[in-house]
């Protein structure tokens, strides 16, 4: 339900044709909160109650609601009398990749790190981490960058100072990118600087079974409660006073982990609702009420 608009033309079909037809929006994202919708915070504050009325008209006219379990504080403040009609789930990307255990590395090779995602200025940027690794000295490892988004300049700036550590890739195509991943011994998410809003990237991290080290900026990120359960993650407070405590975190996590894996099995037992299985089985329990 992104944009907002589709649930809204749901809603108008059932009024303009008299239709009985169930509606069952499935929100992964923020709506009211999304700072990305608006060109700026006054704008935001200004729609907030128009928004919030036509969310409540979305849970009228609604059978159920699906919602993220990152959503669940929102629609507790806002709707508490409407607890029946909301069920909240987890993103539905758990799923079994082809060859889990490649990108096993050989004594006399170096450890390969990725970023594979957007970045974007004020919102999800690379400054940190890329600070970070140029004081690790971390010779024996390359960092690389498979990106879309407006931080290719950033990124460029450390390329050129560590040409040998660190390689943009820039925007790939998805086949590249997952191969990307599979190949790599350590995968690097960063959370945008708010913390509201949960990465779906994790999930397909996660899916690999391969070690993660995720930045994050507010110690409530929302990221962090799907990431304290994963077994083989490292959380980085993006704090200029503690860099050089995680600058020795980082190169003792990579260096640890860098062959490490997670059998799928084990991942389904862990996030059991995050499998595409359960959000289906889930529908079809709602459809039939």
């Amino acid at each position: 339900c992104m944009p907002f608009e589709s649930v809204l033309a749901s809603i108008k079909f059932n009024e303009e044709t008299n239709s009985n037809t169930k509606i069952i929006p499935y929100l992964f994202d923020q709506f009211v909160n999304n700072t990305t919708l608006h060109r700026g915070f006054l704008s935001k504050a200004m729609k907030k109650q128009r928004h919030l009325m036509l969310e409540n008209k979305m849970i009228l006219n609604s059978t159920y609601l699906l919602a993220m379990h990152s959503l669940t504080p929102h629609f507790e403040s806002e709707y508490p009398n409407y607890k029946s009609k909301i069920k909240y789930i987890e993103h539905p990307l758990i799923h079994e990749q082809t060859d889990q255990v490649s990108g096993i590395r050989e004594n006399n090779e170096v450890i390969k790190i990725s970023y594979v995602g957007g970045l974007y200025r004020n919102y999800v940027t690379p400054e940190y981490l890329l600070e970070l690794y140029k004081r690790s000295n971390f010779s024996n490892s390359i960092l690389n960058f498979y990106i879309v988004g407006n931080c290719s300049q950033i990124v460029n700036k450390f390329c050129k100072l560590l040409p040998d550590n660190i390689i943009n890739h820039g925007s790939v195509e998805k086949q590249i990118a997952n191969k990307a991943i599979e190949d790599s011994n350590i995968l690097i998410s960063i959370a945008e600087k708010d913390g509201i809003q949960l990465s779906s990237k994790i999930f397909e991290y996660i899916s690999y079974g391969k070690p993660i080290i995720h930045f994050h900026t507010v110690e409530n990120d929302v990221n962090l409660k799907i990431l304290e359960k994963y077994p083989l993650c490292l959380c980085i407070k993006q704090d200029s006073k503690m860099i050089e405590q995680n600058t020795n975190s980082f190169i003792e996590f990579c260096e640890r982990f860098t062959n490490t894996h997670i059998k799928f099995e084990e991942t389904t037992k862990i996030f059991s609702d995050a499998t595409p299985k359960f959000t289906a089985d889930l529908l079809l329990q709602l459809l039939k009420n």
